[in-house]
C-alpha cells in the first residue's frame, strides 16, 4: 500500500510522520517537493500555465491593435496603453512620469509599463539569455523555448536566475492580461456559502454570465448567473435567523432580513432599550444581535 505522506518539517528539509521518507522542500513554494527536481511539480505546472495566460492575452482580438502580437518577433518601437478601454490610441508612457512612480513605489518597470514591446522585450531578453547557456538561438516565440528549458532552469537556479524570472514572469502576465482586458471582473456580493469574493471571466465572446468562487474549499465554486446567485442570496437570508442567529447586523441590514419590520418600530424598539446594540462595526456603527430581533418579533 502506497504510503499518502505526512510530511513534518526537519533541519533538511521533510520527513514523513508514517514511512519516515525524506524529501527535500521545494526553493520555489518551500513545500515538500514530490520528484528529485528542486522545484515541485505544482509550480512547475504553475509556470507552465502562466506562460500559457501569455500566450492567451497575445493571442486575444485586442491584441492585434496593441500590436501586443508584434512583440513576440518586432524590435520595431510600437505602443499601446491602458488610459482608455483596451489602451486604444494612447501614446507610450512618458520616461520622467514612469521614472517618478518607480521612486514614489516599490513597483517595478513591468508592473507599471503601458508599452506592451516592453512586456515583450523582457520575454525575450530572459530567452535568450538561457539560450546563451547551451549555444541555442531562439528563433520562435520566447515562451515555447521558455517551457522546454523549465526543468533545467529550476534545477539551475543561480545560472537561470530563476527566482527573479518567476517574479518577472509573473507581472508580465498580469500586465499583458490588464492590457488586454482579460483580468476578471470582481462581483459586489460575496459567496452565499463561504464569504470569499466572486469573479467573471472575460473571453472572446465576452464577459461570461458563469460566476465563480474564489474560496478554493467552497462547496459550491460555480454559479450558473446572477440570477441564481440572487435567488440563493434570497434564500440564504430567510434562513438567517435559523442558521446564523448570533449574526451581528446594522439596521439597514435587519430590515433586509425582516423586510416586513418598518424602520420606525425597529428605531422605537432600540430608542425604548428593547433591543440594545452588540457591537460596532469599522465604521461605527451599531450592530444587533440577530436572535434579539427575532425574539422581539414573537413578543410584538
Amino acid at each position: 500500500m502506497t504510503c499518502r505522506h505526512y510530511w513534518n518539517p526537519t533541519d533538511t528539509g521533510f520527513e514523513c510522520a508514517d514511512c519516515g521518507a525524506t524529501t527535500h522542500a521545494c526553493h520555489t513554494c518551500q513545500r515538500p517537493a514530490d520528484t528529485a527536481n528542486e522545484a515541485c511539480t505544482r509550480c512547475v505546472n504553475r509556470y507552465h500555465q502562466t506562460l500559457a495566460d501569455i500566450d492567451h492575452a497575445l493571442a486575444h482580438p485586442m491584441a492585434p491593435i496593441l500590436h501586443l502580437k508584434a512583440t513576440r518577433y518586432d524590435t520595431t518601437t510600437r505602443g499601446g496603453g491602458d488610459s482608455m478601454p483596451f489602451g486604444i490610441g494612447q501614446e507610450l508612457e512618458d520616461p520622467e512620469v514612469l521614472a517618478a512612480q518607480l521612486s514614489g513605489t516599490k513597483r517595478t518597470v513591468l508592473e507599471l509599463t503601458r508599452n506592451p514591446k516592453t512586456l515583450g522585450d523582457a520575454l525575450k531578453n530572459w530567452a535568450d539569455m538561457w539560450a546563451e547557456e547551451h549555444g541555442h538561438t531562439v528563433t520562435g516565440n520566447p515562451t515555447d523555448y521558455l517551457r522546454t528549458m523549465t526543468i533545467w532552469a529550476t534545477n539551475n537556479p543561480e545560472t537561470s536566475a530563476w527566482h527573479d524570472h518567476w517574479e518577472e514572469i509573473r507581472h508580465i502576465r498580469k500586465r499583458l492580461w490588464h492590457l488586454v482586458g482579460l483580468n476578471p471582473q470582481y462581483e459586489p456580493t460575496p459567496c452565499v456559502y463561504c464569504g470569499s469574493t466572486l469573479k467573471r471571466e472575460w473571453t472572446a465572446n465576452g464577459l461570461t454570465d458563469q460566476i465563480i468562487c474564489t474560496g478554493r474549499d467552497c462547496e459550491r465554486r460555480i454559479y450558473k448567473d446572477e440570477e441564481e446567485l440572487a435567488r440563493l442570496n434570497r434564500t440564504y437570508i430567510k434562513l438567517a435567523p435559523n442558521k446564523v442567529p448570533d449574526a451581528h447586523l446594522t439596521r439597514e441590514e435587519i430590515r433586509t432580513v425582516y423586510p416586513k419590520l418598518k424602520r420606525n418600530t425597529l428605531n422605537v424598539w432600540i430608542k425604548r432599550g428593547h433591543i440594545k446594540p452588540a457591537d460596532q462595526n469599522e465604521r461605527g456603527q451599531d450592530l444587533y444581535r440577530l436572535d434579539d430581533i427575532t425574539q422581539r418579533l414573537r413578543e410584538a
